[in-house]
Parts: C-alpha cells; sequence; structure tokens
C-alpha cells in the first residue's frame, strides 16, 4: 500500500481487513471470524482507538465481535478447517446473534481450505448465518474490505417482489 518509488514511506491507506471491521462495527450484531493468527486483533483495536470510540468491536469480558483461529505457520500445515469449525461451534454455544463473517489471512487461503464445505455442513448446526468473504488482503484496501461484507449480506436479501 506505499508507493513503489519509495519504499520506506508510510502507507497511504489502511488495510483490507481493517475495511471489514468497520464494516462489522457498522452491523451491530455481526461478527468476523478470520483465519489466521492473532494479529488482526491490533486492527480491531485500530477500528476503537481511531474511529468509533464506543466500538463493541472487542469486548473487555472476553466476548469479541472479532474473533480468529490462531491458525500460526505451524498449525497451517496440518489444517484440514478444524481450527474454524471450532470456532464457530464456540460463538454458536454462545448468545451471539446476526451474522459472521468468515476470511482466510493469505497465508491459510493458500492450502486451499474448502470453507464453502465446512459452512454448508455447520450451517445446520449454528444458530446465526456465516458467510464468507473473499480473502483479498494482499491485494485491496479497507474500501474492499468494508465492501465484502455488504456485499456478502446483500446476496443473501430475497427481493423478489420488491419495487
Amino acid at each position: 500500500m506505499t508507493d513503489p518509488a519509495e519504499p520506506w514511506a508510510l502507507p497511504s491507506r489502511m488495510s483490507y481487513h481493517v475495511g471489514i471491521f468497520l464494516a462489522g462495527n457498522a452491523i451491530r450484531d455481526a461478527c468476523a471470524v478470520i483465519d489466521g493468527p492473532d494479529c488482526n486483533f491490533r486492527k480491531a483495536q485500530w477500528v476503537h482507538g481511531k474511529h468509533d470510540l464506543r466500538s463493541t468491536l472487542l469486548d473487555a469480558s472476553g466476548d469479541h465481535r472479532v474473533v480468529n483461529t490462531l491458525m500460526d505457520a505451524e498449525l497451517v500445515v496440518t489444517n484440514r478447517g478444524e481450527a474454524l469449525i471450532a470456532r464457530l461451534e464456540q460463538l454458536a454455544a454462545g448468545t451471539r446473534e446476526g451474522v459472521a463473517f468468515v476470511c482466510a489471512m493469505p497465508h491459510v487461503m493458500i492450502l486451499g481450505t474448502q470453507y464453502d464445505q465446512i459452512l454448508r455442513d455447520l450451517a445446520p448446526r449454528l444458530p446465526l448465518p456465516v458467510l464468507e468473504l473473499p480473502s483479498r488482503s494482499l491485494e485491496a484496501d479497507w474500501l474492499d474490505g468494508y465492501a465484502a461484507p455488504l456485499t456478502a449480506v446483500a446476496r443473501t436479501m430475497d427481493v423478489r417482489g420488491a419495487s
């Protein structure tokens, strides 16, 4: 996100995941499940510290609306989606309502985890819809990240017969 001519310049745009978190912040009953390590918590803190001092993405009681699978470089080698399934089942055991967005970090996405199949298999056991977001953090910025959850929600709406 920097000018290639100035490799030491400060980034001029926020990351894709910051956009996802901003959209999740705007949808008060949404949560984001990031298939990756816990470094995304810092991005959620940016939303609170720089954008919305009343943000509820992170909660002092630990009931965060941004969660991750703690998928690090060692675990990713044997990953078959177990960490994601466990995290989604943990959400299902709580009182979470609304919608959950799932997005993979690049080092997890490269393995080809079949998110669509995992989410289809889990859907009957989950109390909320879970929508997969494209993993575009290496190529897109916060505006694309903001659009991704909104587009995913819009795709679920039945507008047949609407004027």
